[in-house]
């Protein structure tokens, strides 16, 4: 059974599809392409400064670290969004992406930070990331996510930007620091 925000999220594909790829209107005009519910992640060390780009033509596709490969999603696979979290953890080495629980408090340089999600030359998303953190509120981790009022849509094919960006004092010293973002919604996919 669907539930009405899975029905919401149907017709908004239908609402947006000029904006889809040619491919990816042809797969639903044919009934070839469905959707279903999926979140889309990112977990990264970071260093605290300026601009980071949480992924790039470089990111790859590792269970536990990453759901993207490369800056642009696949064929056929559109990602519309209506919630969104972010969390933080420290560790004394590198390479612990995927082995944090991203539940410790964030650092002040990191709640007056601005997040950033970009398509193309257009910006999807932007917000403080005080406004997205929101650990532990709740009795399931789905309690931690941000609920957006509306739909967003991140389309395939097309090259896609997450970054933070912090204030100009920003600084953090030791241990590293690791950030996640996940960006929970529906995603398209073909039959």
């Amino acid at each position: 059974m669907n539930t009405q925000r899975f029905k919401e999220a149907v017709a908004y594909l239908g609402s947006k599809s000029s904006k889809l790829p040619v491919a990816s209107k042809d797969k639903i005009r044919t009934g070839e392409l469905a959707l279903r519910t999926n979140d889309l992640f990112i977990r990264k060390r970071i260093a605290f400064g300026g601009k980071v780009a949480l992924i790039d033509a470089n990111t790859q596709q590792l269970a536990g670290v990453s759901s993207f490969d490369g800056n642009k999603l696949n064929e056929h696979i559109n990602h519309i969004f209506d919630k969104i979290k972010i969390g933080y953890a420290t560790d004394a080495a590198t390479g612990k992406e995927a082995l944090l629980s991203y539940a410790t408090a964030l650092p002040v340089d990191l709640r007056n930070a601005q997040l950033h999600i970009t398509q193309g030359n257009k910006v999807i998303f932007t917000t403080p990331v005080s406004t997205i953190y929101n650990a532990n509120t709740g009795n399931t981790i789905m309690d931690d996510f941000r609920k957006l009022d509306n739909f967003e849509m991140l389309v395939s094919n097309e090259q896609i930007g997450i970054e933070i960006e912090f204030p100009d004092s920003a600084t953090a010293g030791t241990p590293y620091h690791y950030v996640e973002v996940i960006i929970g919604g529906f995603t398209t996919f073909t039959k």
